[in-house]
């Protein structure tokens, strides 16, 4: 095997660059969700959480009545941090919270299984719920479809 030091330091240095890039990443990750969780803390708050059943879940149950404007952690069934969140709306204790942006037409996933349809644009921290939720199995009576509005 041949060893070429111009190429070597050359190498080096874009490895090392790509490896700041990603510990860069990574403490974003790390800290950002720590810097809300910090201003929590501050204010003597407990923060409050929801609940993602499934990895493939794009929505968590809170376990405490939120307001609009207020941070939640997301966790796992295994209590691993997944996420910190800000609910958009007020959203009551059980019901669920959008871990990411849903387009109209998109998939509710709980528990790894589609439990309904996105019925408009439902941004992250958004309160998923029939307001915005059509149901996958059933076809809901035109008089409930239009009190929910």
């Amino acid at each position: 095997m041949h060893y070429f030091p111009q190429y070597h330091s050359w190498s080096a240095q874009v490895v090392s660059h790509e490896i700041k890039c990603l510990l860069f990443k990574d403490l974003l990750q790390i800290f950002l969700p720590y810097r809300h969780e910090k201003e929590v803390m501050r204010r003597g708050e407990e923060m409050k959480k929801a609940l993602q059943m499934h990895p493939a879940d794009n929505v968590a149950t809170v376990l405490a009545n939120l307001s609009k404007g207020e941070i939640v952690q997301v966790v796992s069934a295994a209590q691993e941090s997944l996420q910190i969140l800000e609910a958009s709306k007020d959203i009551p204790f059980g019901h669920k919270i959008a871990l990411s942006q849903i387009e109209q037409g998109g998939k509710i996933i709980k528990y790894g299984e589609v439990i309904g349809i996105a019925s408009k644009l439902i941004q992250a921290g958004d309160h998923v719920h029939i307001h915005n939720v059509e149901s996958a199995r059933i076809q809901m009576p035109k008089a409930v479809r239009e009190r929910r509005e």
